[in-house]
């Protein structure tokens, strides 16, 4: 049953980071529970970004937003938020690709 669950978060985990990669984030390989976007100067707005649309990330200010994997309904609508935030940024910002 544990491995089951953990089989599914990290299925889960890997879409998003795959999801936010497709939208123009430039995404580390995420080892845990979380996915990580280096906003550094933008990351209180990104962080806002997120909190008005009902979702939670953990800003660290100056540095970059550290995102939980939640449930598979959540998935979605962070992928929604975080490419509106992306396109945003300048184009030459360390968290975006340089597609």
């Amino acid at each position: 049953m544990l491995r089951g669950r953990v089989a599914e978060l990290v299925a889960r985990r890997d879409r998003l980071a795959d999801g936010l990669r497709r939208a123009g984030w430039r995404v580390p390989d995420p080892q845990g529970n979380f996915v990580w976007l280096a906003t550094g100067a933008e990351t209180m707005q990104t962080a806002h970004a997120f909190d008005a649309a009902g979702l939670i990330v953990r800003p660290f200010a100056g540095e970059g937003v550290r995102i939980s994997v939640g449930e598979e309904e959540s998935v979605d609508k962070v992928l929604r938020v975080a490419a509106s935030v992306v396109q945003n940024l300048r184009q030459d910002h360390p968290a975006r690709t340089l597609a």
